[in-house]
Parts: C-alpha cells; sequence; structure tokens
C-alpha cells in the first residue's frame, strides 16, 4: 500500500494528454488543408481516357486498377496533364473538381500525387481536422478548469483542531 496517495493534479493532467494529442493532430490537419484551400489554385479536370495497369507488389499482382487521365488548364495560362490510379470498378466522372500546386507544370504523374488533390476531399478534410481539434480541445478546457480549481484549494491544515 502506498502511504502517499497520487495528488489529484497529476491525474487531472494525465487524463488530458490524449485529448491534447488529438487536439494537436486536428489543428495540424486543419491547418495543412487550410492552406492548400486558400493558397493553391482550383481547376474543372475533364475526363480524356484511361488505359488498364498491372501492380505487382512482391509476388502478387492486381489487375483492378487503371490509370486515369484528365486535362485543366492552369490559372496562369497552359495546359496541365493529370494522371492517377484508380479502381477499374469505379465509374468515371466526366469532369472533377480540383486543387492544385500553383508551380505545376505540364503535367502531374502518379508519383506527384501530393501537387493535387480533389476539392471535395481537401473540405471533408478540413472539417474533420476542425472536429478533432473540438474533441480533444475540451476536454482540455475542461481538465485546465479543474487543475485551477484544484490548485486554489485550501490545503488541510496540518494541525488537529483544538
Amino acid at each position: 500500500m502506498n502511504p502517499w496517495p497520487i495528488p489529484r493534479s497529476r491525474i487531472i493532467l494525465a487524463a488530458m494528454v490524449p485529448f491534447a494529442i488529438i487536439a494537436l493532430i486536428g489543428l495540424g490537419l486543419a491547418a495543412f488543408h487550410t492552406y492548400r484551400t486558400c493558397r493553391w489554385d482550383r481547376a474543372e479536370a475533364t475526363y480524356v481516357g484511361s488505359q488498364s495497369v498491372m501492380i505487382t507488389r512482391g509476388s502478387s499482382t492486381d489487375h483492378t486498377y487503371s490509370e486515369v487521365h484528365y486535362r485543366f488548364d492552369r490559372a496562369g495560362g497552359g495546359e496541365v496533364q493529370l494522371y492517377f490510379l484508380r479502381r477499374a470498378s469505379e465509374p468515371q466522372e466526366k469532369s472533377i473538381r480540383i486543387l492544385y500546386d500553383p508551380s505545376v507544370e505540364g503535367q502531374i504523374t502518379r508519383s506527384e500525387g501530393h501537387r493535387w488533390d480533389r476539392a471535395s476531399s481537401v473540405s471533408i478534410l478540413l472539417g474533420v481536422g476542425l472536429g478533432m481539434a473540438a474533441v480533444g480541445l475540451l476536454p482540455c478546457l475542461i481538465g485546465a478548469a479543474l487543475l485551477v480549481r484544484e490548485w486554489r484549494r485550501v490545503p488541510p491544515s496540518p494541525w488537529p483542531d483544538a
């Protein structure tokens, strides 16, 4: 049996840690997608065509993918070709709204997927990030209020009442 109990303030702090981590991840996700929303250019990409692709990972081969080709016009002028992988079973869309890095020139290949994103994905992930931040920050604020209340509490007198 431990003769010294764990102080309440330590318990409150330990309970706040997971929520603080969730809040930080959510804020980072929200900041990243806010940057994309504000700084990246928007375009409407139109479908050009697709071709079947075989993907090999180790000893397994997957034939269910196709490389899709879209094109769009840059905000500063010029045409950009966009290539990415998609499951062959997914329906083809005639046009998609995208956000893209303004420094893009000529084409965006499969390996440059970080330079573009669907506008709908960015807005969804921005909402997820803000939701995670709210879910993490609310318990942290409650924990901070409990800590302040705990620290302001008058410690019991070590002297017995006479």
